[in-house]
């Protein structure tokens, strides 16, 4: 779905058949642990938007995602869990999105994905409403219908939604005082506040643990400001294997 609507997306697996598949037709794909920072450093976690944990070993998955969380404190993060008693565990690692259940994993987080490209709802429920009336066929590798999306423009691709974890450096400072656009080329487009959000922003808002900010940047800017968005627990944890 990803490659079809000219997402781009790198896979890491441990399985070289799965690898070799993937590079087969026509996917950027690393063999290698997730667990371990250089191989993510490898497919890019510093720049990425986002990150997507599927794999079937919950341990892994839950170290995955302590290390993408602790490489690259800006990105999006996704994660699947077989059981919903999970779901504090992965918080916990740094995940932003957590979904219970193969088949419906997946389209929630297809559907995370678009969202975070800023895909209209009103598109993404067309296209969640084609995988179900195909028994989610098409998530399986069964012949169906292509899903066909509009590319991401350029908004789209430099855009971030990004949770403000306690303790960052950012919490609790007003944006006049952040000045993330002169310091840092980063522009607040608007702020999430439980189930708000606020648009029209002045320089005395001040930004609280458990905001999400919606910020509009280059990929070397939220790279250079990652430190910013770091929880304390994560500016001193030591990536597996890094």
């Amino acid at each position: 779905v990803l490659h079809e609507d000219g997402l781009p997306f790198v896979v890491v697996d441990l399985n070289p058949h799965s690898v070799r598949e993937a590079r087969e037709r026509g996917y950027t794909a690393l063999y290698g642990d997730a667990t371990q920072g250089p191989i993510l450093e490898q497919a890019g976690i510093h720049r990425a938007k986002l990150c997507v944990v599927v794999v079937n070993d919950q341990d892994a998955a839950v170290r995955i995602s302590h290390v993408a969380r602790h490489e690259n404190p800006t990105l999006q993060l996704a994660a699947r869990t077989r059981f919903l008693s999970d779901y504090e565990q992965f918080r916990k690692a740094g995940a932003d999105v957590v979904v219970s259940e193969e088949v419906e994993t997946s389209v929630q987080i297809f559907s995370h994905v678009l969202r975070a490209y800023r895909v209209p709802e009103e598109k993404i429920r067309e296209q969640v409403k084609i995988i179900r009336s195909h028994d989610y066929g098409f998530l399986r590798g069964d012949d169906g219908d292509p899903l066909v999306l509009q590319g991401p423009g350029e908004e789209e691709m430099r855009t971030r939604t990004i949770r403000v974890p306690e303790g960052c450096s950012i919490a609790g400072r007003t944006l006049g005082e952040l000045r993330l656009q002169e310091s840092h080329d980063l522009t607040v487009l608007a702020l999430r506040r439980g189930d708000r959000t606020l648009s029209s922003l002045s320089e005395e808002m001040r930004v609280e643990a458990g905001d999400r900010l919606i910020v509009l940047g280059s990929a070397d800017a939220f790279m250079e400001c990652g430190g910013l968005f770091r929880a304390p627990e994560q500016a001193g944890l030591q990536a597996f294997g890094g």
